[in-house]
C-alpha cells in the first residue's frame, strides 16, 4: 500500500469504505509538540502548510499531492470520485478519475 514519504509524517484523514482510496495530511514537523494554540488552529510556527495526498491502492499511484494550509480542511467523498477542500473561506470540489 502506498504511504507517506519517509521525510514526512501524518495520518489517514478520510477514505472510502473499502480503503481502495484514502487521503492523508503529511507534514515535515514530525517531532513538533501540539500546544493548545495548535489545537485551536492558531498559527504559531513558520511551517503553516503540509501536503494533502490521495492514494489509490488498485493502481498504486498518488492521485493528488498538493500543498494545503494547516488551517484548511479536505475530505474524500465516500465513493472516492471527488474530494473537497475548504481553504481561504472557499469550498472547492475536485473530480478524480475512476479506478482502473
Amino acid at each position: 500500500m502506498p504511504w507517506i514519504p519517509d521525510s514526512s509524517c501524518g495520518t489517514v484523514d478520510s477514505a472510502t469504505a473499502d480503503m481502495s482510496r484514502y487521503a492523508v495530511f503529511a507534514s515535515h514537523n514530525c517531532n513538533e509538540t501540539k500546544t493548545l494554540l495548535d489545537l485551536l488552529g492558531v498559527e504559531q510556527n513558520s511551517s503553516s502548510t503540509g501536503r494533502w495526498m490521495l492514494f489509490d491502492r488498485k493502481s498504486r499511484t498518488v492521485l493528488v499531492d498538493r500543498l494545503l494550509p494547516r488551517n484548511a480542511r479536505a475530505a474524500l467523498s465516500s465513493d472516492g470520485l471527488q474530494y473537497a477542500t475548504f481553504e481561504a473561506d472557499e469550498l472547492r470540489i475536485y473530480h478524480l478519475p475512476a479506478s482502473k
